[in-house]
């Protein structure tokens, strides 16, 4: 087989489970990892690794890339989606090690750090220190990310570049026959032991024998709310207005009385939620009715969550209603980050720093993404509210209004870890059946 046809599918896997009151870290297989394991930190380890980070300018830049790639997504999406940048970012950024010259160069430039002083050590400790933040645990909820490369027997990859993959990102190193069912079979038991057994035939045929390896991350984050939805209060069909302008039927949770910090816009409002004390929140931009998502997000920006306290207010509703959604798409990539000038990645590449082939190119990034928002437990959040709503006193005059947010029309929503402010999750709801 000639050097031209040598090629590496990078697969990306992210799945988040959001309010589910049972967590659980996430335990890999024997075969998951064949590398560091990350190491148990405590609040003031953690709190040191987040100074350093906000140091390196990098969690900024690689949060322009997210929302840079959440426009080109929302363009070619007619349905409801979701996908990881993260996931996407740690990818690349695993590849800029081992590529040089212009191939290099785009990478950085993509992940918004090439302006940044050493930028690829900057951005290889970046991505280390997310991977050893996310991996520990988070109070009440659990969180994994993990990083592997498939290396064809027949297929050489430089030492370097296998060192700084496990040293930087943990990542497992495996060496087999890509294009056999017993490989198939292990990337697939490696999918679900990192995704909790929600991924169990990541792969449903083999590689292809013109594969020389597979570079796959998988994000896993299962947290409860930091406030109950009470499972007793959700409407099983509430009429949702649907982004072609049909009314569609969700499931609708609802609760009492939530104050929430809100940042106002002319046209929009971005919401945070949080989840698991804090340690994520699940941002919510609402467009102003009759205003569409596509004029809201030119005005979104990497500063907006790096710089959330800052701008931030509360809010508080006398009732927030918010839909059920379990969302799963499958993403290729190839074309958006084509768009975003990685013009050299999938023909002319120069990947001389990871293996001796000299030509030897990516043919697609791809993903599988599945994020899923309900209840948490069965507390009953209103039976607090209707004490707080009733006329005290026998007081007979009119009750104001109850405010509300209710989000019955299209949103777009993020999940970024509040301890970086990283972006891991992007997704909108535009629709639900009639």
């Amino acid at each position: 087989m000639t050097d031209r046809y040598i090629s590496l599918i990078t697969g990306i896997l992210t799945l988040c489970i959001l309010g589910i009151s049972s967590c659980s870290r996430v335990v890999a297989s024997s075969s998951s990892r064949e590398a560091t394991e990350c190491p148990v930190l405590s609040a003031g380890q953690i709190d040191s690794i987040v100074f350093e980070m906000a140091d390196s300018n990098v969690t900024s830049g690689i949060n322009s890339f997210a929302i840079n790639m959440a426009k080109l997504v929302m363009e070619n999406s007619e349905d409801n989606y979701i996908f990881s940048p993260l996931g996407i970012a740690f990818n690349l950024s695993m590849l800029s090690n081992g590529a040089n010259g212009i191939t290099k160069d785009e990478i950085l430039t993509v992940l918004g750090v090439n302006n940044i002083n050493d930028a690829q050590n900057r951005l290889n400790n970046y991505c280390r220190s997310v991977d050893v933040i996310i991996n520990n645990p988070a109070t009440n909820g659990s969180a994994r990310l993990a990083n592997s490369l498939w290396v064809d027997e027949k297929h050489k990859i430089k030492k370097q570049f296998k060192t700084i993959c496990k040293n930087k990102f943990h990542t497992g190193i495996f060496i087999r026959n890509l294009s056999s069912e017993a490989t198939k079979d292990e990337i697939n038991q490696w999918v679900s032991a990192n995704t909790d057994g929600l991924i169990k035939n990541f792969l449903s045929h083999s590689l292809y024998v013109q594969q020389s390896s597979a570079l796959i991350n998988a994000i896993f984050v299962k947290a409860p709310w930091d406030f109950k939805f009470d499972h007793s209060l959700t409407s099983e069909r509430y009429p949702f207005n649907n982004i072609d302008g049909t009314e569609g039927i969700c499931k609708m949770m609802k609760a009492f009385n939530r104050t929430q910090e809100t940042i106002a816009f002319d046209c929009f409002d971005i919401i945070r939620f949080t989840l698991a004390s804090s340690t994520y929140g699940f941002d919510v931009i609402l467009p102003h009715p009759d205003v569409d998502l596509k004029d809201c997000i030119n005005q979104i920006d990497d500063n907006i969550f790096v710089k959330w306290k800052s701008r931030a207010r509360h809010k508080t509703w006398d009732i927030v209603r918010m839909p059920k959604f379990d969302i799963r798409t499958t993403h290729s990539f190839h074309k958006s980050l084509v768009k975003l000038g990685l013009d050299h990645l999938f023909t002319d590449s120069d990947f001389s720093d990871m293996t001796p082939s000299k030509h030897f190119f990516i043919s697609d990034i791809l993903q599988k993404a599945r994020f899923i928002v309900e209840e948490d437990g069965a507390e009953a959040a209103a039976a607090t509210m209707d004490t707080a709503v009733g006329s005290p006193f026998g007081i007979t005059e009119p009750r104001p209004k109850p405010t509300e947010l209710i989000l019955d029309r299209p949103f777009m929503y993020t999940l970024t870890d509040l301890r970086t402010n990283t972006i891991i999750f992007i997704g909108e709801v535009k629709k639900f059946p009639k």
